[in-house]
């Protein structure tokens, strides 16, 4: 026998150099770039989303509340962008003539960016004879706005937020007398939630029972 030894070959093991090490943290961060601009962009989308159905559901609802007067109110009476809308909402008193409990006065306040609706409001414990005393009629031509402020400085009124996060505000009419006006454009500016933002909106309504 042969006294050499056999010698086994064993496979040599390759260190990482430094050139490939660059290489695979230059591959992980452009992979992780590539997930964060992907995660951010389904964080916008999903934000943008929940901005639009919240935005989409304040206005709807802003619709049906201001549907509700529109719709069976008789006549517009006054119209001034810089304060709001004055209707004749129903005929209970004085056929023909509008009065106090029949005035639905709409404000737009830019400061608090609210729409609101105010009506007078005669104290529950008063008799039917006293509301029918104080229940006068508004001569036609009236500054509605002004007999409504009147009505609040005698603490005579209520009022009801409508619409809020209301930007901007403005209504189109049919007609350029406002009381032969039938149909009503409504629109809104309102102010997004997360954003700061802000989209318009467009509503119509129509007086079916216009006087």
């Amino acid at each position: 026998m042969s006294g050499r030894r056999t010698h086994e070959c064993v496979p040599r093991r390759r260190g990482v150099t430094l050139l490939e090490l660059m290489l695979a943290l230059s591959v992980t961060v452009m992979v992780g770039v590539g997930v964060a601009s992907m995660l951010a962009m389904i964080s916008a989308s999903t934000r943008d989303a929940r901005e639009a159905r919240s935005l989409l559901l304040r206005a709807h609802a802003g619709q049906i509340r201001m549907r509700s007067y529109l719709d069976s109110a008789l006549r517009l009476l006054q119209y001034d962008p810089d304060q709001g809308l004055a209707i004749w909402l129903h005929d209970q008193r004085t056929e023909g003539q509008v009065n106090l409990s029949e005035l639905r006065v709409f404000w737009y306040d830019d400061v608090a960016q609210t729409l609101s609706v105010e009506w007078v409001n005669f104290p529950e414990s008063w008799t039917e004879l006293q509301v029918q005393t104080f229940d006068v009629t508004v001569p036609d031509g009236s500054d509605y706005f002004a007999v409504m402020e009147a009505q609040r400085a005698g603490g005579m009124t209520a009022s009801l937020d409508l619409i809020e996060d209301v930007t901007w505000f403005d209504l189109d009419f049919d007609d350029e007398t406002i009381t032969d006006a039938t149909r009503v454009v409504m629109k809104l500016e309102l102010l997004m939630d997360e954003t700061g933002g802000s989209k318009r909106t467009v509503s119509a309504f129509g007086l079916a029972n216009h006087e």
